[in-house]
């Protein structure tokens, strides 16, 4: 897309227009620039954008485990509800929990892709003990006896 503009003088000048949208451009966070790019910053930059990253790392672990949960749920009702002679009924209930798992690896995906950049632009501090590695036998449902654990009297 090209815009003319008009100048002083009276002539135009070709400007080009960016086809693509602002949310689609690259954000240049501190972490992403050179030392010596660095120094004109604010001083305060940096620390916002370590707060920032820890802002999407505990979202990406709180969809993470609701995610579980809704999954768990969902398994639950159809084995005590579902589960009989209707093929359609299991068939819908199997594509929902399909469609769960996989928004599951988003979340996943999105927390690995927080945590890897961390770990490589910041990585004293909290980090390394706070936000671990998500490996695959982390993402399942609670066990009998991890239920149980205060639970109280009832």
């Amino acid at each position: 897309m090209v815009q003319a503009t008009s100048t002083d003088d009276g002539g135009e000048d070709e400007v080009c227009a960016s086809d693509t949208h602002p949310e689609s451009s690259p954000l240049l966070l501190p972490s992403s620039l050179s030392e010596e790019a660095l120094r004109g910053c604010h001083v305060g930059l940096l620390d916002k954008e370590v707060r920032l990253h820890q802002a999407q790392a505990d979202n990406a672990l709180h969809h993470v485990w609701r995610q579980i949960c809704i999954r768990m749920g969902l398994i639950h009702y159809k084995q005590v509800q579902i589960d009989g002679p209707g093929q359609q009924s299991n068939t819908r209930a199997r594509d929902l929990i399909a469609r769960l798992s996989d928004k599951l690896d988003c979340y996943v995906n999105r927390y690995e892709h927080v945590h890897k950049v961390v770990l490589t632009a910041h990585s004293g501090g909290v980090w390394p003990m706070k936000y671990r590695h998500l490996s695959k036998e982390d993402i399942c449902a609670p066990t009998v006896a991890e239920k149980s654990l205060g639970s109280g009297c009832r």
